[in-house]
């Protein structure tokens, strides 16, 4: 049966082996967590917090205001950030240095709006 579907294009024959080793090469393509996008630069230390903090989750940019952070107040989120930032290292292979690691995140969390967007709520605007 699913291979009649398969051959008028309604469907794939099942290959569990092939949805195995296509994870297995993702994984491989992805060499460690800290992966960050060639966009962000590994050297500047509130674009890596960032990053590890809206890739946990523990922040989200607002969908109309993209100026705007929003903390989501998800403490594991926030300390999964926290593990995923201390584990990039700079282009020159080093890490970053302790006080200014633990320092930034907490800047970045006070410095979002809680919950909400500031400017959606200013606005009306109900999401």
């Amino acid at each position: 049966m699913d291979e009649d579907l398969w051959k008028i294009g309604l469907g794939a024959p099942l290959d569990a082996g092939a949805d195995l080793r296509s994870a297995h090469a993702a994984v491989a393509r992805r060499s460690k967590e800290s992966d960050m996008p060639a966009d962000t630069r590994t050297d500047n230390l509130t674009a890596v917090v960032r990053y590890a903090l809206e890739t946990t989750r523990a922040t989200i940019v607002c969908p109309f205001h993209e100026d705007v952070i929003i903390r989501v107040g998800d403490d594991a989120a926030e300390s999964h950030a926290f593990e995923r930032a201390k584990k990039i290292v700079r282009s020159d292979g080093t890490t970053w240095e302790g006080k200014a690691l633990r320092e930034e995140p907490g800047r970045q969390l006070s410095a979002a709006s809680d919950g909400r967007c500031s400017k959606c709520d200013s606005s009306g605007l109900r999401v």
